[in-house]
């Protein structure tokens, strides 16, 4: 047997090139593909966790006018004894103002009767622009046209 016989017969251990190639090329595929699910995943968990701070902040409002005359109204971002305590998801502003008219010919109902506390978004590259929800049980979203706020 010759040297050259030998040394081809004997294979070392590990992968080829072309293994790795393929094997990074399936790995890139295969994320490409789960990346957009994996985004959505995101923005649903961060709107799960804006709507139960709405929901904190609307019982807030309630206990709020059961001692006072009036609810509170803040605007977004301002600091206010309602918010105390609250854990605010990064990247949202918290705010309580009388609720807004249904439609434009309806009148909104009296300040003291109900409330709307919002959300808004203070990066202006989110899908969502405003998430808000009334002592009337109303809800909105001001987001891209394919986006679910509320479920």
């Amino acid at each position: 047997m010759t040297a050259s016989s030998s040394r081809s017969s004997k294979r070392s251990p590990g992968f080829t090139l072309l293994e790795l190639l393929v094997a990074l090329s399936l790995i890139a595929t295969l994320s490409s593909w789960a990346y957009p699910a994996y985004q959505r995943h995101l923005l649903q968990g961060q709107l799960t966790s804006i709507r139960l701070a709405l929901s904190e902040l609307l019982l807030r409002e309630s206990a709020w006018r059961n001692s006072q005359p009036d609810y509170a109204r803040f605007a977004a971002g301002h600091a206010h004894v309602l918010l105390e305590g609250m854990v605010t998801p990064p990247g949202v502003m918290l705010g309580a103002r009388r609720c807004q008219a249904p439609t434009a010919d309806s009148p909104a109902p009296a300040a003291s009767d109900c409330i709307e506390v919002f959300a808004q978004a203070t990066a202006t590259s989110a899908s969502w622009r405003e998430l808000s929800l009334d002592s009337l049980g109303q809800r909105r979203c001001q987001a891209e046209p394919d986006l679910r706020c509320w479920p």
